[in-house]
């Protein structure tokens, strides 16, 4: 249901703005092993941080764990 504001007379494009945003780097969305290498990539991590990452991952989705940390009713 949309609200009528014809009676009310206000200038909706003060205070409607945005800065563009140029990212040097875009990992996407979400997080899976792609992301965790171009991450690792991108910080020129040594292989062991990469493998420590990696098998931390796959440990998490054999027990059944997600890879967020934080609870949503947090």
């Amino acid at each position: 249901m949309k609200t009528d504001t014809s009676a009310v007379n206000i200038d909706r494009d003060i205070g409607d703005f945005h800065y563009k945003v140029d990212y040097g780097y875009d990992a996407g969305v979400g997080l899976d092993e792609r992301v965790v290498n171009y991450i690792s990539d991108v910080k020129q991590d040594p292989d062991w941080v990469r493998e420590f990452r990696g098998a931390r991952s796959a440990r998490d989705a054999l027990m059944g764990r997600s890879s967020r940390r934080c609870k949503a009713d947090v």
